[in-house]
């Protein structure tokens, strides 16, 4: 006959204070400064293969300069990619643009609908998130909403297209959007 013994799994709990690492750092968090965005810019857009296949975008190169708030004087330099065939729900225009001064640069992405249309002489209003930077502004966060106006081609001939652009960015008002 066998003889059966109480053996039943009994789990049990350790303290994991003995456990910790004594040569490991705590972890700091960093500051992340939120700020409202606003500024104006205007420069030249580029796009220089508009004859590409009808499923992909166009690529638009700005150049420019303007006022920040915050900032002062600014350069401006960015690439959007608008148009092409996309997944439903996904913003038809989307890319980044680069805010600049003597103290750091801002990484502004930009993202919305309407990347169809033609470029030259359309305007669009753009949900823009400031993804941090380098320098003075590598900590920034903000929401805001950038207006953006492309002016007439002003180059000859089917391609390249280009002219002057310009930029409003003003802060997203509390309630409308993600911050």
């Amino acid at each position: 006959m066998i003889r059966r013994t109480d053996r039943a799994l009994r789990p049990r709990i350790d303290g994991l204070e003995t456990r910790l690492v004594p040569s490991a750092r705590p972890v700091v968090a960093l500051a992340v400064a939120r700020v409202p965005l606003a500024g104006a810019g205007q420069g030249t857009y580029h796009v220089a293969h508009d004859n590409r296949a009808a499923d992909q975008p166009a690529t638009v190169e700005l150049s420019g300069v303007g006022r920040a708030r915050l900032l002062g004087r600014v350069t401006i330099s960015g690439t959007l990619l608008m148009g092409g065939f996309l997944a439903p729900g996904t913003p038809d225009i989307s890319g980044t643009i680069t805010v600049a001064d003597g103290r750091g640069t801002l990484g502004l992405r930009v993202g919305g609908p309407g990347g169809s249309a033609t470029i030259p002489g359309s305007r669009f209003r753009l949900d823009a998130t400031l993804e941090g930077g380098t320098g003075a502004y590598r900590n920034l966060r903000g929401a805001g909403v950038a207006r953006l106006s492309f002016g007439l081609a002003t180059t000859a001939g089917v391609t390249p297209i280009g002219g002057g652009f310009q930029l409003v960015v003003t802060p997203r008002r509390a309630g409308h959007g993600p911050a």
